[in-house]
């Protein structure tokens, strides 16, 4: 489903994905994926459309990027992620890279 929604293009930025969580299991999923790529969890970042991501990615360390696409509404998520929701799939990329540079 990631590869139908996101492209190869966008899937290229990314080193690993763990897609596929189940409603309350999104802490562990993010641990697991610390733990199997070996990045401490400042130097990795969440995407998510629900507050549950947010809230996810926050208990373990991790940055939280928001998009206003997707199952929560933009006005609920906002408060929870740092910077301004992405707009659309094309500002994915490059929202991915200023992450990675602050890193």
């Amino acid at each position: 489903a990631a590869r139908q929604v996101l492209g190869d293009a966008t899937l290229a930025l990314f080193d690993h994905l763990h897609c596929g969580t189940a409603m309350f299991g999104k802490r562990f999923k993010l641990r697991e994926l610390l733990w199997a790529s070996r990045l401490p969890a400042g130097a990795a970042v969440s995407i998510g459309d629900e507050i549950r991501d947010a809230d996810a990615a926050r208990a373990v360390g991790m940055a939280f990027i928001g998009v206003r696409w997707g199952y929560t509404h933009p006005d609920a998520l906002q408060p929870h992620s740092a910077a301004p929701l992405l707009d659309t799939l094309a500002a994915l990329p490059a929202a991915v890279a200023a992450h990675t540079a602050m890193a």
